[in-house]
């Protein structure tokens, strides 16, 4: 088999005629597991026209498959896919170029290999299997231990605890049944020949031989004759019946708990609390609302967009029910954002938020009870229209000033320009100030950097190629 050697050619190196140099030493994962990959790597310069050789344990290192070497930009890698234990020794790299050669320090690399399976692990396995084996033996004969001899029978018939109860009181229905070791025993029990309903008042019982039935509290449907019924594999069997009576309570009580002595008091309680409420309606009298004031202000005059109030005091007398309403020229006035009305510690007052022309008319307060109702004097409400368009000057100051100032900038502004204005050419030929600077000898891939100095400086004219 070949060795393992790599060729590689740049053109342009960095550096002319210098040996190959390592940057970075050779470095990489020095243990893993047997099958799991290996990479090594390390970085030499100048990158150019290189030579690769890796070896191990002073062997060339033989080509294959599982073998992988790069070599780019003067990082140098070897990747071993998948290990095996052999593959466990000292590796190290030769770098060659036409000026030189360099080797790298050697890096140990331990392959661990796979534990073969002892004889207690062996052991082990082979007892899960005898152990997997046997479990269907077991469940056999479980099954033929398990299985009846015989169908059940009634060692004890079925006993109620009370065969008289009333509604509400729990009663408990038990029985004993043989053998007591049947696993395949099914036991269910029968109302009347229907399955006793499932619910939270139901708790059927079943425990090495004794078997019981629980009603929490019993309902008048729950009389009538109870039966067990038990049976295996080979039959069932039908206890006798129990009959269970249960009597219902009185769903709505007609009949007073208390004593007569206590019945007679509450009647008069309740004849002299009748006859004070009549003495109270007859004692009552309505009184109408009145107005205690006129309307504030009684005339007022605004401009358009200004806010206006009116206010009246008000008696509303002994009524429950109150109403008050304004109205402008006999029109009710309807409230909203813009007008709104209150009845507050004995004033009604009405707000205009903002006037409008329509608002104006003679404003009146109507207040209406039970008893009767008031109204008042009217108040004048007059509204001065606004212009809707602006023509006096908003400036402000001295508005003639400022009119003057603004003619003045739109004369200035529309006046007839002179000739366009051409800009001056340049004064006199460009000339070097300061010349080009050598810059030597430089490596490949160095920034370089050219200045020179020309006169006239401000030549707006001026162009410049290089």
């Amino acid at each position: 088999m070949s060795a393992l050697t790599m060729h590689t050619t740049q053109y342009g190196s960095e550096t002319v005629g210098s040996p190959p140099q390592i940057l970075s030493p050779l470095v990489g994962l020095t243990e893993v597991p047997e099958g799991e990959p290996v990479h090594l790597e390390l970085r030499v310069a100048p990158p150019g026209d290189l030579q690769i050789q890796w070896s191990k344990d002073g062997q060339p290192l033989s080509a294959g498959s599982r073998f992988n070497t790069s070599c780019e930009r003067g990082l140098i890698s070897l990747d071993v896919i998948y290990t095996f234990p052999e593959d466990s020794g000292m590796y190290t790299c030769v770098i060659v170029n036409p000026f030189g050669m360099v080797k790298a320090e050697p890096i140990v690399v331990n392959v661990i290999p796979e534990i073969e399976p002892g004889q207690d692990q062996i052991d082990a396995q082979w007892a899960a299997m005898h152990e997997a084996a046997a479990v269907p033996i077991r469940e056999y004969d479980r099954d033929q231990r398990s299985r009846p001899t015989s169908i059940p029978q009634f060692a004890q018939q079925p006993v109620i605890s009370s065969s008289d109860v009333l509604e509400g009181e729990p009663i408990r229905i038990e029985a004993q049944l043989v053998p007591t070791s049947d696993a395949t025993l099914q036991v269910e029990w029968l109302h009347d020949g229907q399955p006793v309903g499932t619910g939270s008042r139901f708790n059927a019982v079943v425990d090495r031989g004794l078997v019981a039935l629980e009603i929490g509290y019993c309902l008048a449907g729950d009389s009538g004759h109870y039966v067990c019924v038990a049976s295996n594999a080979l039959g069932e069997q039908k206890s006798n019946p129990v009959e269970l009576r249960c009597t219902p309570e009185e769903r709505i009580v007609t009949k007073s708990i208390l004593d007569e002595a206590s019945i007679n008091h509450l009647r008069q309680l309740e004849e002299f609390g009748e006859e004070h409420s009549h003495h109270l309606e007859e004692e009552k009298q309505g009184i109408p609302p009145t107005f205690t004031g006129t309307i504030e202000p009684a005339s007022v005059h605004v401009n358009e967009d200004d806010a206006v109030s009116f206010v009246i005091p008000v008696d509303c007398g002994n009524g429950d029910r109150v109403t008050v309403e304004w109205r402008r020229d006999n029109e009710v006035v309807k409230t909203g954002s813009r007008i709104t009305g209150k009845l507050e510690l004995g004033l009604a007052s009405l707000k205009i938020h903002y006037t409008q022309p329509t608002d104006a008319g003679a404003y009146t307060c109507h207040v209406t009870t039970e008893y009767g109702h008031a109204d008042s004097q009217p108040a004048q409400l007059q509204c001065e229209v606004s212009g809707s368009i602006i023509a006096a000057s908003q400036l402000p100051g001295d508005k003639e000033k400022g009119l003057q100032a603004i003619e003045a900038i739109e004369a200035y502004l529309h006046a007839p320009r002179g000739e366009a204005f051409v800009e001056d050419g340049p004064s006199e030929a460009p000339h070097i100030l300061n010349d080009l600077q050598p810059v030597g000898d430089i490596e490949e891939g160095m920034s370089v950097h050219f200045e020179v100095q020309i006169e006239p400086a401000g030549d707006p004219t001026l162009t410049v190629d290089w």
